[in-house]
């Protein structure tokens, strides 16, 4: 038997709210997962898109990143007769079979949980340029095939009525390519445009600090493995400190700007999402569409690992057009409806669930 959903679809947008839209097209992978009250209140009003959809990672290419800004730039390039929800959830349902074929020979990957679209946001995760090499060659090959890497906007949309939304960037009038803030200078044109009429928000500079490492710092590593005076056991501790070392570090990092502070190397999602709110005001509603990689790493605190389950597996089967944010019982309630059949029958497995999620996470 399947479970049966009543899903109730309404438009949540206020009147007057502010609803831009960006691509996520850059490096990623988690560094939190178990958010303070301060971070979960920072992703409020705010929907992701994730291309990887699940703890893993995302396969494109030039091309793909490409059309992907091509057919967003189609899809929102124009005022709206229905929330911005709704052309997500298309788009999502769109893309989801390519996506599940171009990777359906790759072993390691879950192809069920692509596309999907979180309306709850669980996780923080580092968004980065990656390496950069030098030489002539790399820059050669950089004139020639520029990549497409960093947080793009895609448009800005007002409600100004019931089902009512008007494009406010890109103008008819006036179009421009995608923005992207991991550029200085397309955030500060970003800012600085009508409606917001905001200065660059200059403290980005003051926030940054180097991008913590990948891995345990290999020197540390080789003088632990090289101590014949410890046993195993203790090795496994020190290297584990190590480790926790750098979840540290990373808690407390927010962004990393290029030397010549022209660009974002790297930047925690959540200090992105908190700069895009200052500028638009308490009027935002943010969509996020993700395409970065969101697998798990070093840099995550081991005590996150278990709040790992709430991203990977949300709650609720479908998705409907609601803002982030946390969900209190009695707003769960009015989301779906079980028949009462699948409901006694949940009851009836509840040992046998138990079983098979008990309370210690092992992985």
């Amino acid at each position: 038997m399947f479970n049966i959903y009543i899903i109730i679809f309404m438009d949540c947008d206020e009147v007057g709210s502010i609803i831009p839209t960006f691509a996520i097209i850059t490096h990623g992978s988690i560094i939190e997962a178990n958010l303070s009250p301060e971070k979960q209140d920072i992703f409020k009003n705010v929907r992701m898109f994730s291309l990887a959809g699940d703890i893993q990672e995302s396969h494109h290419s030039l091309e793909d990143e490409k059309a992907f800004l091509q057919n967003l730039n189609e899809l929102f390039h124009q005022d709206l007769d229905v929330p911005t929800a709704n052309i997500i959830a298309q788009y999502a349902t769109s893309i989801k079979p390519v996506y599940q074929h171009k990777i359906q020979n790759m072993t390691n990957m879950n192809s069920n949980k692509v596309c999907r679209i979180f309306d709850n946001i669980t996780i923080d995760k580092i968004l980065g340029r990656g390496a950069t090499a030098d030489g002539l060659f790399y820059k050669m090959m950089e004139c020639i095939m520029p990549p497409i890497i960093g947080v793009f906007l895609i448009s800005i949309h007002k409600k100004i009525d019931n089902n009512q939304f008007k494009l406010i960037y890109p103008s008819a009038s006036n179009p421009h390519g995608n923005l992207n803030l991991f550029d200085i200078k397309d955030f500060t044109t970003f800012a600085n445009m009508s409606p917001f009429n905001k200065p660059f928000p200059e403290k980005i500079f003051e926030l940054s600090t180097p991008i913590p490492s990948r891995i345990v710092d290999p020197a540390k590593i080789e003088m632990v493995e090289k101590n014949k005076s410890i046993t195993n056991d203790e090795k496994n501790v020190m290297l584990q400190q190590h480790r926790d070392e750098l979840a540290q570090i990373t808690l407390l990092w927010d962004v990393t700007i290029s030397p010549d502070r022209k660009y974002i190397n790297a930047i925690r999602m959540s200090t992105l999402v908190k700069l895009i709110k200052d500028i638009v005001g308490a009027n935002s509603k943010i969509n996020l569409l993700d395409y970065s990689c969101t697998n798990q790493t070093l840099r995550i605190p081991r005590s996150h690992e278990p709040y790992l389950r709430k991203f990977s597996s949300p709650p609720f089967k479908y998705i409907i057009p609601k803002w982030g944010g946390k969900y209190t019982k009695r707003r769960k309630n009015r989301r779906y409806v079980k028949s009462k059949k699948n409901k006694k029958r949940k009851n009836t497995n509840k040992n046998k669930n138990k079983r098979h999620f008990g309370s210690k996470f092992i992985r």
